[in-house]
């Protein structure tokens, strides 16, 4: 279950991060404030971020396909981790036609991910968190024109609601929302809800892991009592021998 708590704040930070820099980067592109010099080093963090997720995710896989049972399963997780970095190799290439080709691929597992996340399977949403993002950062690479520019800011606001939606439901149900958080994150003004749904979200599952049985300490063996010591023989006549055992009482006569 460690795997899993990790994923999750792998994700959730994932999420976090690409939502800020698709976020800035639109800035960017309509204001001019930084120069290439600053959006390369804004960009290879970014990158650094997905190839640092790509391991995390070659340590879940072993552990998801020893704990899945249902082959189905296994195999969608396993093409989710490959398309992956299908789609982080093909933004290490800056080439457009790579670039479309593995986002295509990608996103029949997002999918699948999130009806999972429906039936309550949380192993999915690392996972799902790290594919959606990637796959908007790749989107924002190859959106030119202002069309596909407005498709791609649809498709970032459907995946902060989709966050909310399907794991925010830790931190709503904690009784302390952050609701004027919550209103700024869904505008897209920033991503300060996401670490409170990320720490939610953790504990939650750290809470359901399966806790292994206490062991029961071996009951301690009563110390033998010592044997009672034997009567001292009388000083009168003995009555009847057999009482003074174990002294011997001799044989019998008929």
């Amino acid at each position: 279950m460690g795997w899993e708590i990790a994923l999750i704040d792998k994700g959730f930070a994932l999420a976090s991060d690409f939502l800020a820099y698709i976020r800035e980067k639109s800035e960017r592109d309509h204001q001019l404030k930084m120069t290439k010099l600053k959006m390369a080093a804004q960009e290879s963090k970014v990158m650094d971020a997905i190839l640092d997720v790509s391991t995390q995710l070659d340590v879940a896989v072993r552990d998801i396909v020893r704990q899945v049972t249902e082959k189905i399963e296994r195999d969608q997780w396993e093409k989710l981790v490959a398309q992956v970095k299908g789609l982080q190799t093909a933004l290490d290439f800056e080439d457009e036609a790579m670039i479309r080709v593995a986002v295509a691929n990608i996103s029949d597992q997002i999918e699948y991910a999130k009806n999972r996340l429906n039936e309550k399977k949380t192993q999915w949403m690392g996972p799902w968190l790290v594919a959606e993002s990637i796959r908007l950062v790749a989107l924002r690479q190859i959106a030119s024109s202002d069309k596909t520019v407005k498709l791609l800011d649809r498709y970032t606001k459907e995946f902060r609601i989709n966050i909310l939606n399907l794991g925010a439901s830790p931190l709503l149900s904690s009784g302390n929302v952050p609701w004027l958080q919550i209103a700024d994150f869904i505008e897209g003004r920033n991503e300060d809800v996401i670490p409170l749904i990320a720490e939610a979200s953790a504990s939650k599952a750290a809470l359901s892991a399966p806790r292994k049985p206490r062991a029961v300490p071996a009951a301690k063996a009563k110390p033998a009592k010592a044997p009672k010591a034997a009567a001292k023989p009388s000083t009168g006549t003995v009555l009847n021998p057999a009482a003074a055992w174990p002294f011997p009482t001799g044989t019998a006569k008929r």
